[in-house]
């Protein structure tokens, strides 16, 4: 029977992979082609990559036996178009939540990336931003060159840098997460005296990115998530939900 796995994070490839050992067959759907690229690597799944609307979604989704939505926290539209494709073509949905982190009072809270750049207004010194480069044009209004962005290393992420008006030299184009110690080093390189990031769990990288900036006196502004989800929390749940509803 066929599961659709939604996917572009690790912990989808992790249940898209575990599935498809257990003999089942899995197509991964992944937004862009570096998510294609990364899901191919494991040579057993088959890979659909570009982004989807509702329709689209609900003709991907319409012959299999349940479909799970494992794409990042801050992807909320595209879950939306996910639920509404599944609720369309009749199938069940299972959502994957990544739990997010609890956060103390030395952590600055905003709402979107807006609220981080006008933060960023009363701020002096370096900013490291590792929030991704689909909205770099709200830091446009700031002195740019203050700006380190860390995107992923794709033509579209560049070109995102550039329309911002980012230096060259500024921009830190890298595959994550990353370590503590690869924060630490981005912090002392440039002189980072604030970090922005999302509240992106442990997977995505967030207990190092905190650890660094408290290790270092680096202020912490953290994009809140777009909504409160309910859903399931464990892959391994998630997994053996799916080979019971399969193979049942």
């Amino acid at each position: 029977m066929r599961v659709i796995v939604f996917g572009g994070t690790s912990e989808g490839e992790e249940i898209a992979c575990r599935l498809a050992d257990a003999g089942l067959d899995v197509i991964v759907c992944v937004a862009t082609e570096y998510g294609d690229e990364c899901q191919e690597r494991t040579g057993r799944l088959q890979v659909i990559a570009g982004r989807q609307d509702a329709a689209q979604i609900k003709s991907t989704v319409r012959n299999a036996a349940v479909c799970i939505d494992a794409t990042h926290p801050y992807a909320d539209i595209a879950s939306e178009n996910i639920r509404k494709g599944c609720l369309d073509a009749g199938v069940r949905l299972i959502r994957y939540v990544r739990p997010e982190n609890i956060l103390d009072d030395d952590v600055v809270i905003v709402d979107d990336a807006s609220g981080a750049a006008e933060a960023l207004r009363s701020i002096e010194g370096n900013v490291l931003l590792t929030t991704g480069a689909k909205e770099l044009k709200v830091y446009s209004g700031l002195d740019t060159s203050r700006l380190y962005p860390r995107v992923l290393p794709l033509e579209s992420s560049l070109n995102a840098c550039m329309e911002a008006g980012i230096p060259v030299k500024n921009i830190i184009a890298m595959h994550g997460p990353f370590i503590e110690e690869m924060n630490i080093a981005l912090i002392h390189q440039y002189d980072i005296k604030t970090m922005v990031s999302k509240n992106s769990g442990k997977a995505g990288g967030f207990d190092d990115k905190l650890k660094a900036c408290r290790q270092n006196g680096c202020r912490l502004i953290v994009i809140g998530r777009p909504v409160k989800e309910e859903g399931w929390d464990s892959i391994d749940e998630i997994v053996n939900e799916c080979l019971e509803v399969c193979n049942g």
